[in-house]
């Protein structure tokens, strides 16, 4: 599959994709009369369609394959893909005396339990795009959200997905995973080994000709792409509210997800987009195990969204992206957690 080169964004940092030559941020005739789809009502800001176009593609080839797999992801999860909702969070601003608001953008209530399917439904339309046969082993070293995501839009794309999971991987999700047709492969330690097993034996499989099916950019770099739907979601509902954000918390792992959405809210500035970003956010990364990976992964976990300086107060507008957990096969319950 045919991977972004520096070219995509020239001048930015490694991994940052940019948005395609010509882009521009739709207004609302542009969005189908406010289509809930955002790889429908973005497309004119994912690469996958800027590719796609160059391939030959009309914009409604596109729009057709994009419904056609959301379609066959929600007989495989009972939905597809949807707007999520941005949460006003007042009982948890009352208690911290944020006078200001706190925002939950909801990803828990998404395709597969969380925002991980962005990534894999992104990577999907570049396979797709790049006419990857459908026989072509994907492969993903996971054993949580990213592991279910693949299955959920592998399936749906009817291709093979090969999972790497370590020896102590929880059986609900090797459950969910066996259901959902993905070839489970459980990696032990070998003698005198170093580094992860599951990433060992994920890295041998894409030597054979595997592709990389996962939510970590430096294995798949166009993973970013559909990640970038999110921060266009925030982007278009924070113009619905009358306070401008001060401030973006992110949830980090390996940082794909602070990517895209910074990412994706550049590029709204960047192509006249949301106005009441008058302040200019500040986007901090929050890691449970103190941004490790983040740091490693080459993403700044503190940085300035847009090209001038604003000033974080108490009183300011926060935003929260919340993330989902592992589940059971039964549909997810609201949350906002």
């Amino acid at each position: 599959m045919t991977t972004p080169t520096s070219a995509s964004s020239p001048g930015r940092p490694p991994g940052w994709l940019g948005a395609p030559p010509g882009a521009t941020w739709p207004g609302p005739g542009a969005r189908l009369g406010g289509d809930s789809n955002p790889f429908v009502a973005f497309r004119t800001l994912l690469w996958s369609h800027h590719r796609a176009l160059a391939a030959g593609w009309t914009d409604a080839r596109f729009v057709d394959v994009v419904r056609r797999l959301d379609d066959a992801v929600a007989e495989v999860d009972g939905h597809g893909f949807r707007t999520t909702p941005l949460v006003n969070q007042t009982a948890l601003a009352d208690a911290m005396g944020q006078s200001g608001g706190i925002w939950a953008k909801d990803e828990t209530g998404n395709v597969s339990g969380s925002h991980k399917a962005r990534h894999l439904f992104g990577l999907a339309l570049h396979l797709a795009v790049d006419e990857v046969p459908a026989d072509t082993t994907l492969a993903i070293s996971s054993c949580g959200n990213a592991a279910l995501a693949a299955a959920v839009v592998a399936r749906a794309t009817g291709r093979p997905l090969a999972v790497h999971v370590p020896t102590w991987a929880g059986g609900m999700i090797l459950d969910r995973l066996d259901d959902l047709g993905a070839d489970i492969r459980v990696c032990e330690r070998r003698d005198g080994e170093a580094g992860d097993p599951c990433i060992l034996r994920f890295r041998e499989l894409l030597a054979t000709g595997a592709v990389p099916f996962t939510c970590q950019g430096i294995e798949a770099p166009w993973t970013i792409d559909g990640g970038r739907t999110l921060g266009f979601e925030l982007a278009a509902e924070l113009t619905n509210h009358d306070r401008s954000p001060t401030r973006l918390l992110i949830q980090v792992g390996g940082a794909a997800l602070a990517t895209s959405t910074v990412c994706a809210l550049n590029d709204a500035v960047e192509l006249g987009g949301p106005s009441n970003f008058a302040g200019w956010p500040t986007a901090t990364g929050r890691s449970p195990n103190r941004g490790m990976r983040a740091a490693g992964s080459g993403l700044q976990t503190h940085s300035r969204i847009g090209r001038h300086r604003g000033s974080h107060r108490r009183t300011g507008w926060q935003v929260h992206v919340a993330l989902g957990r592992p589940r059971d096969r039964r549909p997810p319950a609201s949350s906002t957690t």
